[in-house]
């Protein structure tokens, strides 16, 4: 279909019936918007291209959205705090019948100095959604900076490079809600694991939910063909300690029976760093027992390969392996739109209509 932006409409939008004074437009094609304002105190610095998750049951139900927007969103369009520049986003799910979605989006920018104001648009009868490939299309949320991204609610990779997922010895596709979407990937005992085409890594960035089911030796997230794992081995029943490329760090975490949010990453200086629920894991006094300077090769979640001690026995949610390291701000951003939607994004619109 034609894009037309425009930045001043002969007439006034109107918002509940009331014509408020005339602002931009994406593109006349879609004739209803509603403005979602991002708490500037909660982007604690400049960033760029930082995917950001939306939660569809944050809209009223009696919202005038759920009576206009097409049944299956394919009218969904979202447009950069500039209100005219449409960015690119992936629909994992929604549903009107119980008004609820699931959707990722891609901002150039973030405001820091005032709230930015991004805008989802709807109510476009001629809308069709973008392919993954495409300009506005899920790829374009997920780029080359990504190595794979698993929302869990398939085991499709919503990056370009085709990592999907398949489930060995037991692993499943759980149709039990994790923390973000209605399912999760569930691992027992015994090398269960999903296993993807094979991703080697020198810096990195990984980030997903991890829910362990209770002491075990040890707790791998990535297995490797040549014990190039991720995995925390067990010290005491409360204490596990950060290992990597089967060199130790000196991070000790306690991955107990509850979902944790959980960021390792590691810098060009190969200096390696963990954060759970936010919160920085201390490391040692000497910056060097966190170094692992081995180039490392990853091809399964959960499964350590060599030691059926170390396997994960829980469920993992919303996972993103990255292959560069990222900044404190953009690792901030990310922890607050994932853990703490509801305050970095307190405010959700009125619906505006097209005269």
């Amino acid at each position: 279909m034609s894009y037309f932006p425009i930045t001043t409409l002969c007439k006034p939008h109107r918002k509940n019936g009331v014509a408020p004074p005339p602002v931009p437009w994406m593109d006349v094609g879609w004739s209803s918007r509603l403005d979602l304002t991002i708490d500037k105190n909660y982007v604690p610095g400049s960033v760029t291209n930082v995917p950001l998750r939306f939660d569809f049951s944050r809209i009223p139900t009696d919202h005038p959205f759920w009576g206009k927007v097409a049944s299956d969103g394919s009218d969904l369009a979202f447009s950069d705090h500039d209100q005219t520049t449409r960015v690119p986003m992936e629909l994992v799910s929604f549903d009107t019948s119980t008004k609820s979605g699931e959707a990722y989006y891609m901002l150039p920018t973030l405001c820091t100095a005032e709230d930015c104001v991004p805008r989802l648009y709807y109510d476009n009868s001629e809308a069709i959604a973008p392919a993954n490939n495409d300009q506005y299309g899920r790829e374009g949320v997920w780029n080359s900076d990504f190595g794979a991204v698993w929302h869990a609610q398939t085991l499709e990779d919503s990056t370009s490079n085709n990592r999907d997922l398949t489930a060995n010895n037991g692993a499943t596709l759980e149709d039990v809600a994790g923390v973000i979407g209605t399912k999760r990937l569930k691992f027992i005992d015994g090398h269960s694991e999903f296993a993807f085409t094979s991703l080697t890594v020198d810096e990195f960035y990984v980030s997903c939910y991890l829910y362990n089911n209770g002491p075990t030796d040890g707790i791998t997230l990535l297995g490797g063909p040549s014990q190039d794992d991720i995995f925390w081995q067990r010290l005491t029943d409360t204490a596990e300690r950060l290992r990597l490329s089967n060199k130790y760090t000196s991070y000790y975490s306690d991955l107990d029976a509850n979902w944790r949010w959980l960021v390792i990453q590691r810098n060009s200086s190969s200096l390696v760093e963990m954060w759970r629920d936010g919160a920085a894991v201390p490391g040692g006094s000497v910056p060097a027992n966190n170094v692992v300077e081995a180039q490392l090769e990853w091809a399964n979640l959960g499964n350590a390969n060599y030691n059926l001690n170390w396997d994960l026995s829980g469920y993992l949610d919303e996972v993103r392996l990255m292959t560069v390291d990222q900044s404190t701000p953009w690792r901030e951003i990310e922890k607050n739109n994932i853990m703490d939607l509801d305050n970095f994004m307190p405010t959700i619109g009125d619906d505006y209509t097209l005269p």
